[in-house]
């Protein structure tokens, strides 16, 4: 008989999460439900859409953009605080999703967009972002570790909708994003700045493009966000499997950062590290790591997987 424990068996905790269909429809009616915040409140800079894309079974949906802000407000941005600390919420593996597409511009003039995520100072650093460049004829992703920016060499295309992954260890200072399975970037540097690496919030930004002469018009282009996720990710194992040769496999994600190491018991008090491939080096990056006992005794065996701090 085997049986297995491992080290933090805890499932994902949504901190946040919403579709928007509980939210009033029209422009000025997302800031001020369910916790958003924003700038350009009155100008129908951002709101809530109901069926933004005819026939495509979205229902209610966010946006940013389309409508100008008054006055000199650049960039505009909304955001749902979430005000993560490692030190405090016992995990520092943070993974956010959302279904986001962009609507190109009509009037000639095209803008940024961006998704930031800022830190829990009373007034909010941004510790790092992703860039839609939608500002020229190219559409670049472009990754920003809060001192420069990177081109990830991947294009989004515009009325398309994707789906945006981030996965941020808060302690090691890494992150990973795809889009729509695509990788970005895996294992990139998550802030450059001495900033205090805490989750405060996530939010979308429309950014005016640089014009000549000046020129201060705003694109009507815009984002449409169909759905928006922050979860706490406790370090647990994907499976673990009995294969038909009699050995047992085991399986998970392996974060950029750290090292793992599996161990095994007879009777969950003393623990060993002396199986054959059982010590995985620090990760370079975001990836599935697997470990199979071949040869795993008749009787009990326990099994856990340690998540070394960097």
């Amino acid at each position: 008989m085997l049986l297995l424990t491992a080290a933090f068996p805890c499932a994902a905790q949504v901190v946040y999460r919403t579709d928007f269909e509980n939210f009033p429809v029209g422009p000025d009616k997302l800031v001020g439900t369910e916790g958003w915040a924003g700038v350009a409140s009155g100008s129908g800079s951002h709101g809530i859409d109901q069926d933004a894309i005819p026939g495509g079974g979205l229902g209610k949906t966010a946006f940013i953009g389309y409508a100008p802000p008054s006055g000199t407000t650049n960039p505009v941005h909304i955001s749902r605080p979430v005000n993560l600390n490692p030190a405090t919420n016992s995990t520092p593996i943070i993974e956010f999703e959302t279904l986001l597409g962009i609507k190109d511009s009509t009037n000639n003039y095209r803008d940024g967009f961006w998704i930031a995520f800022m830190n829990t100072n009373p007034t909010p650093n941004r510790l790092a972002a992703i860039h839609f460049q939608n500002e020229a004829a190219s559409t670049w992703i472009w990754r920003s570790d809060g001192a420069v920016q990177a081109n990830t060499g991947i294009n989004f295309i515009p009325g398309e909708l994707h789906l945006l992954y981030v996965r941020i260890d808060l302690t090691t200072n890494k992150w990973s994003a795809y889009l729509d399975d695509i990788p970005l970037f895996n294992g990139a540097e998550f802030t450059a700045t001495a900033f205090t690496r805490t989750l405060g919030s996530v939010r979308a930004e429309w950014r005016r493009g640089n014009r000549l002469n000046g020129d201060t018009t705003w694109g009507n282009n815009w984002m449409l966000i169909a759905d928006w996720t922050v979860r706490m990710v406790p370090f647990s194992l994907d499976s673990s499997t009995r294969n038909a040769n009699g050995s047992f496999t085991l399986k998970w994600i392996g974060d950029p950062g750290r090292s793992y190491q599996v161990q095994h018991s007879s009777d969950l008090g003393g623990w060993q590290n002396t199986l054959s491939g059982s010590t995985f080096p620090v990760q370079s990056g975001l990836g599935n790591l697997s470990f199979t006992d071949a040869a795993p005794p008749a009787g009990k065996r326990f099994y856990r997987v340690l998540r070394n701090s960097p």
